[in-house]
């Protein structure tokens, strides 16, 4: 069995392995599709780390609001369910319950860039540092501050 990275104390789990898995299915399915897709949320900022540094909850990616309709019925034909939609001035959210975790997909009003980072041996495409770390700073948790400023400062 091959080396996991170490998250603190413990190992991955089969849970994040799961999630990998997804990732890659999503990440390589809409790439087919000409849809860019970037991972945000723990799995973005862990991708700038190099290494998962929190259990993630779910997995977070966004698109641009273009190619939203057409990313969701690619995931819904890959048989995930979705369970709720959110819409406000600024975002749209579906969100698609897979095994054990959920799947959130949004919309960007830009385009990203195009940095892809391995993490774990999985790519993923990840929006700026800075555009990440200004997502944290407004919806993260007050613990969860401190990577987030250590974000914007190293990256």
């Amino acid at each position: 069995m091959e080396n996991k990275i170490n998250l603190g104390d413990r190992k991955t789990s089969e849970k994040i392995d799961r999630m990998f898995d997804l990732i890659d299915l999503i990440y390589r399915k809409l790439t087919e599709n000409e849809i860019k897709v970037w991972f945000n949320g723990t799995f973005g900022v862990s991708a700038y780390y190099g290494y998962i540094f929190d259990e993630p909850r779910d997995v977070d990616c966004g698109v641009m609001e273009k190619d939203f309709d057409e990313a969701r019925r690619i995931i819904e034909n890959l048989g995930y369910t979705n369970i709720e939609n959110k819409e406000n001035e600024k975002f749209k959210v579906s969100i698609y319950r897979v095994n054990d975790f959920n799947l959130e997909i949004g919309t960007f009003e830009q385009d990203l860039g195009d940095k892809i980072i391995t993490l774990e041996k999985h790519e993923l495409r990840v929006p700026d540092a800075k555009w990440l770390a200004e997502c944290y700073r407004i919806t993260a948790q007050k613990e969860e501050w401190g990577k987030t400023i250590n974000l914007e400062q190293n990256f």
